[in-house]
């Protein structure tokens, strides 16, 4: 997403003021996904614990000012080290005990998940 974003912002740069930005929050955990709607207004949606966690994640991004705030969770179950990302514990509405996440200021500096 990242990558494709800088190719639309250089597409579009005669169209914008400000070139378009994202923020991404990515954690990891059961959620239930289906079809729901009725008629026309059919979507397929996520729900759970997991996907609000998520939402939150990406809400951060502004206040971090960065492309992607994910859980500690998500880089251990990817194999990925993070740990030249800043890391912070923070407080999640609905949930008792803290939550590890990294701070990536440009999702493309990503590394690689190991095999």
């Amino acid at each position: 997403m990242a990558t494709q974003l800088d190719t639309l912002n250089l597409t579009l740069a005669h169209d914008l003021e400000e070139p378009l930005r994202i923020g991404i929050g990515v954690h990891v955990g059961p959620a239930i996904v289906g079809e729901m709607g009725y008629g026309a207004t059919v979507g397929v949606t996520a729900i759970g614990d997991a996907v609000n966690t998520a939402s939150r994640l990406e809400g951060l991004t502004k206040e971090y000012r960065c492309q992607l705030v994910l859980s500690d969770a998500v880089a251990e179950r990817a194999g990925v080290d993070l740990s030249a990302f800043e890391q912070h514990d923070i407080a999640v509405r609905g949930r008792q005990q803290t939550l590890a996440i990294r701070v990536v200021p440009d999702a493309k500096a990503l590394p690689a998940a190991s095999s």
